[in-house]
C-alpha cells in the first residue's frame, strides 16, 4: 500500500499535480499511524498530527467551504493518551455534520485542563441533535462505561461507542466521551483522559 501511494506521489510530482501529491502523502501518513501496532499508547501531539493529515484529505474533498481549526496549546502535546481517539470522532462529525451540508461547515478542536484531567473538545456547526437524542446517546455511553468489559464491540469498529469503550477500559469509568448538542447549532464531543505527561 505504501509503495503504491509513493508511486502515485511520484507520478503526481512528475506530472505537476501538487494536490494529488499532497493527498498521497497525507493518506500514507494516516494509514501508517492507523496500522502502527507496536504500542497502544500515543501522545496528544501524535494524535493531532494524524488528525491534521485526515483533515487535509477532507479539505481536498470539500475545497471551497469546509473549514477546520486545531487550537491546542503545545503544553498539552506530550500528554499521554491511547491511539486513534480523535480521528474517529472527527470522522463522525464529517459524516453527520459536514457531508449533509455538502461540505459547508466547520470542525474545531481545542483542549483544556479540568480537575487534573485533560479534556479535548471536537466541535462542529452542523444540524445538531435534539435533547432527547443527546440524552439517549449519553445514556448508552454511561451503560457502556459500567459494562465495557462485557460489551461486545465489533472488531475494527471505530465509532463513538468503540472509542468510549476503549477509553473506559484503559483509564476507568470516569473517563471517556460525552456528547453535547444544540439543534441547528452543532455538536460538541468531549474526550476526557488523565492529564499525565510522558515520562512522568
Amino acid at each position: 500500500l505504501y509503495n503504491s501511494l509513493d508511486i502515485i506521489k511520484s507520478i503526481a510530482y512528475l506530472e505537476g499535480v501538487p494536490q494529488v501529491e499532497a493527498m498521497a502523502v497525507h493518506l500514507a501518513n494516516v494509514y501508517r499511524y492507523t496500522t502502527k501496532a507496536e504500542t497502544l499508547n500515543s501522545t496528544v501531539q501524535e494524535e493531532l498530527a494524524n488528525l491534521a493529515d485526515y483533515l487535509a484529505i477532507i479539505h481536498v474533498r470539500y475545497p471551497k467551504h469546509f473549514q477546520s481549526r486545531i487550537i491546542v496549546n503545545d503544553k498539552y502535546y506530550n500528554c499521554e493518551m491511547i491511539r486513534l481517539v480523535l480521528q474517529p470522532i472527527v470522522e463522525n462529525a464529517v459524516k453527520y455534520a459536514i457531508e449533509p451540508k455538502g461540505g459547508r461547515g466547520i470542525i474545531g478542536v481545542s483542549a483544556f485542563e479540568e480537575n487534573k484531567d485533560l479534556v479535548i473538545e471536537i466541535a462542529d456547526n452542523g444540524s445538531g441533535m435534539s435533547e432527547e437524542k443527546v440524552m439517549e446517546l449519553n445514556g448508552k455511553l454511561m451503560v457502556l462505561s459500567k459494562n465495557a468489559a462485557q460489551e461486545t464491540i465489533p472488531h475494527g469498529s471505530l465509532g463513538l461507542a468503540n472509542v468510549h469503550a476503549r477509553l473506559v477500559l484503559h483509564y476507568g469509568e470516569s473517563y471517556g466521551i460525552q456528547v453535547h448538542s444544540f439543534p441547528d447549532r452543532g455538536t460538541i464531543v468531549r474526550v476526557r483522559v488523565p492529564f499525565q505527561r510522558t515520562g512522568s
